[in-house]
């Protein structure tokens, strides 16, 4: 019996620092200098990095993404470093120092899987949870005749990043917030033929949405209820609709601009 519960106790604690360990797709720091495996270097994108500007040893304290894992190498990318001025530039020179940008900007590197697990640790996303603001130029109401809104809206927005691979991440959303709707007597009661009137709605809604360094796609789904409107009978009020954007920067995240970057 007693066998049975240590053999136990190892397989849990074996699983635990299993799913602890840093996989592809996760931010690592190195804890002390690696070794890059000879001629393994790899340029990503050959037109905008020079690519006789590479490095024999890795330096601790860069974040790399994991690129892959194999039997005995891991292929890590680091995280780009902004470019710096011709006068930063000339300073670092000065002092001794290189320039990282050009050394690991679209660069994969790899290591030994050795050195990987005694100096890879894991960095954490800060930015997995965030809270932002979105605003949808068109709904699409599918009930009856399929219509479109293009009223004023905007919402806040409680993110969560599910993967982030490169540039490109993936966002799951989920918000609430304030819109207008123009009401007249094609969509609603309680308005004579030659009335119109905007009416606030409170807007409830999930979706998700695509971003590439600044560029964005979102799909949303969602309802509005007219807000403390009793007096008008709205055909969409409670119903489902649908949301579509394409924007540079259109929907905010307020937590990503900060997170992960190399300093």
């Amino acid at each position: 019996m007693k066998s049975r519960f240590i053999t136990l106790a190892c397989i849990v604690f074996a699983m635990q620092a299993y799913s602890q360990s840093p996989k592809a797709g996760d931010i690592i720091e190195l804890s002390n200098t690696v070794l890059v495996n000879e001629d393994s270097t790899q340029v990503v994108a050959l037109d905008k990095t020079n690519d006789s500007k590479r490095l024999q040893f890795l330096d601790p304290g860069v974040k790399f993404r994991v690129v892959k894992i194999d039997k005995s190498t891991v292929q890590l990318r680091a995280l780009n470093y902004k470019p710096l001025s011709e006068t930063a530039k000339e300073n670092l020179t000065k002092n001794g120092e290189i320039i990282k940008s050009e050394y690991y900007n679209d660069k994969l590197y790899t290591i030994s899987l050795q050195d990987f697990v005694a100096y890879a640790e894991a960095v954490e996303e800060y930015d997995k949870l965030s809270v932002g603001l979105i605003t949808l130029p068109f709904k699409a109401r599918p009930q009856g005749d399929f219509t479109f809104d293009t009223e004023f809206n905007i919402s806040s927005t409680v993110n969560i990043k599910i993967w982030e691979f490169w540039n490109t991440s993936f966002n799951i959303q989920a918000g609430a917030g304030i819109g207008s709707v123009g009401l007249n007597a094609s969509n609603a009661t309680g308005l004579s033929d030659s009335e119109a009137q905007d009416v606030s709605v409170l807007t409830f809604f999930a979706g998700g949405m695509f971003q590439y360094k600044k560029v964005q796609v979102g799909f949303y789904a969602g309802v509005d209820q007219l807000n403390n409107q009793a007096h008008f009978g709205w055909e969409s009020n409670g119903n489902l609709w649908l949301g579509f954007g394409v924007g540079y920067n259109l929907f905010q995240i307020s937590a990503s601009e900060a997170s992960n970057k190399q300093k």
